[in-house]
């Protein structure tokens, strides 16, 4: 779980599941705690494995928001880390909408 790999006084203040790809992993769960953005994924069914990867918020510079497309429309979310590349998460205008707006409240 993911509550599992959370530091002592580490609050989780926002989780959407969300399938996507990170440095070359896959990923099906995206959350927000007080100290980090969290890329989440559980696999196994008998012996249970965590995979995660994460980044603390006081690395981000900015988050940008897209939208794209006139008939199938996909919002694309940029979380700049500074250090290269940006993160970028594609998907469901509505979902990354929304995951655009609960970071931008927490930084």
């Amino acid at each position: 779980m993911l509550e599992d790999i959370l530091e002592p006084k580490e609050v989780i203040i926002f989780k959407q599941p969300f399938d996507f790809e990170y440095n070359g992993t896959s990923f099906n769960e995206l959350a927000m705690t007080n100290k980090r953005i969290v890329f989440y994924k559980r696999t196994g069914l008998i012996f249970k494995k965590d995979n995660t990867s994460s980044t603390p918020l006081k690395n981000i510079n900015s988050v940008h928001f897209q939208e794209k497309g006139v008939i199938r429309k996909k919002g694309i979310l940029e979380i700049d880390l500074g250090m290269g590349d940006p993160i970028g998460l594609e998907g469901n205008p509505s979902e990354i909408k929304y995951i655009y707006n609960k970071i931008l409240s927490n930084l």
